[in-house]
């Protein structure tokens, strides 16, 4: 456990610095982009979304689980898994670009601004160096290199926020400034394809004729694929379909986009912070639990108790993670917002949504966890479900709630489907008897911090400027949560090594 316990640390370090870089390339956006720009470009980058998914997104996860399971016998099917992957998803990007860029002219008409389809072409670097870059980190992932998968990552985001910074600082150019944005992420992802295949190499890796493995690892890439795939399309779907709804109900096609900016590009980003650490633990986790089955229905597993023990570490920090942010950002939603994006709107929709990360995180975990053990189907079919109530809820109630009805919908989405990933997880015993005891605590924790943010924050605010008394507040309730948390004996991500830990989860 200790292996896994410095292998999260790793992880997580290195993915909060990205994450922190990631974040203040949001607020340069937000600064430097109208609301409805901003909104252009969430659209773009949810057409982008799909195509990587398409192309990167099965792939590297059973590159990464081949790769595990070959890993200690079998060095040749590894360096053949990594070429199959490969030679699979440049395939694809190449032939996507090519399609992109022949009918670049419909990709065009197909949106109501002429901006978003330069930015999806200015999107096509990155989508063929993206299709390297993720195999490659699959097979760097299924051999535990977590420092060289966490510095690739940062190495990308260093470059982007680098590049974009430049850019809106040139003279005018020809560019827009959504254009700016997307191009920015190209470069970073021709860098970071070029870093990780040096890193490949000098791992000790080689590529070798894909033969015998191209239609075995893409037929058991295709379940995970289409689960990812019908997720970015829902994305998609949903850029396109609350700007059309707003626009039903009162509102400009550019106040519409703008809205829709302000809850995607600015809140939202906030919102799923949380799912930085929760990522953490997954990349962590999911080699060691993929190492223990290839299906836990058909195969079951090399070491059950392990599996649970594993798999019980992995829900206890997500929900505490999940939980630990949520009195700080609905007491503190619009300060926040007014601070870091200048915008009061955006504010609103934090506070509002600050719940959803307790669902998303649930959510995130549990899929990851049952993708590992071989049950991607189920996890799609679970995921169908909760998709069929987001969409069903920001076509109706943008008429009662406006662009709020896009955080209600993700909540109703993410509560159905993390409750029906726990289910399976239950059936199949690998849920700890202590769960729902540790939830229960979590929820109360978290009533008690909020009030306690409210009031020091209303306190404070009296007092000193916004931005002291609600980064006073928000020191005060992290410090709070884990006071109780401690008092209450909810054991914290450090303590997940302790053999008290366990014993417990057995």
């Amino acid at each position: 456990m200790s292996k896994i316990f410095r292998a999260a640390m790793t992880v997580t370090i290195f993915s909060v610095i990205t994450r922190a870089m990631g974040f203040l390339m949001k607020i340069v956006l937000s600064r430097n982009l109208e609301p409805s720009s901003l909104g252009e470009y969430q659209i773009a980058m949810s057409v982008f979304s799909v195509l990587l998914t398409l192309i990167a997104s099965g792939l590297p996860l059973i590159v990464s689980r081949r790769v595990s399971f070959f890993a200690n016998n079998n060095p040749q099917m590894v360096h053949k898994t990594s070429s199959a992957g490969l030679a699979i998803s440049l395939s694809l990007s190449v032939a996507f670009c090519a399609v992109l860029f022949v009918f670049k002219d419909l990709l065009s008409g197909l949106f109501a601004s002429e901006h978003i389809g330069a930015m999806v072409l200015a999107l096509t670097p990155a989508l063929i160096f993206s299709s390297i870059y993720s195999i490659l980190r699959g097979t760097l992932w299924g051999q535990k290199k977590f420092f060289a998968i966490s510095f690739a990552e940062f190495f990308e985001q260093l470059i982007r926020i680098v590049c974009l910074i430049v850019l809106f600082m040139l003279p005018d150019t020809h560019m827009t400034g959504g254009v700016k944005a997307t191009f920015s992420l190209s470069v970073a992802c021709i860098f970071s394809g070029v870093l990780v295949l040096v890193m490949y190499f000098k791992a000790g890796n080689r590529l070798m004729s894909p033969k015998g493995q191209l239609l075995s690892v893409l037929k058991q890439s295709s379940s995970i694929t289409l689960a990812r795939t019908a997720s970015s399309i829902v994305t998609m779907l949903i850029s396109f379909i609350i700007p059309l709804r707003l626009a039903t109900f009162g509102f400009t096609q550019s106040q519409a986009m703008a809205e829709f900016g302000i809850v995607t590009g600015m809140a939202l980003p906030l919102i799923t912070i949380p799912g930085t650490f929760i990522s953490s633990i997954a990349v962590a986790l999911v080699p060691e639990i993929s190492s223990q089955t290839t299906n836990i229905d058909k195969n079951g597993a090399k070491n059950l108790p392990a599996l649970k023990t594993q798999i019980s570490v992995a829900l206890s920090a997500a929900l505490i993670i999940s939980f630990m942010l949520v009195p700080a950002f609905f007491a503190l939603g619009t300060p926040i917002a007014e601070i870091l994006f200048k915008n009061t709107r955006a504010g609103t929709y934090v506070s509002a949504g600050s719940f959803l990360m307790i669902t998303m995180g649930i959510t995130q975990i549990t899929s990851s966890v049952l993708n590992a053990i071989g049950l991607e189907i189920k996890t799609l079919k679970n995921y169908a479900i909760g998709a069929v109530a987001l969409l069903l809820g920001i076509y109706f109630l943008p008429a009662i709630i406006g662009a709020m009805s896009l955080v209600v919908s993700m909540l109703a989405m993410n509560l159905i489907s993390g409750l029906l990933n726990l289910s399976m997880l239950k059936k199949r015993g690998l849920i700890g008897t202590n769960l729902p005891k540790t939830t229960l605590k979590l929820v109360l924790i978290t009533a008690m911090t909020t009030a306690i943010t409210f009031f020091s924050y209303g306190l404070l605010s009296k007092a000193l400027s916004m931005f002291f008394a609600a980064a006073i507040s928000g020191a005060l309730s992290l410090a709070v949560f884990f006071l109780l948390s401690y008092a209450l004996n909810i054991v914290t991500v450090r303590t997940f090594v302790s053999k008290k830990l366990i014993k417990k989860n057995k």
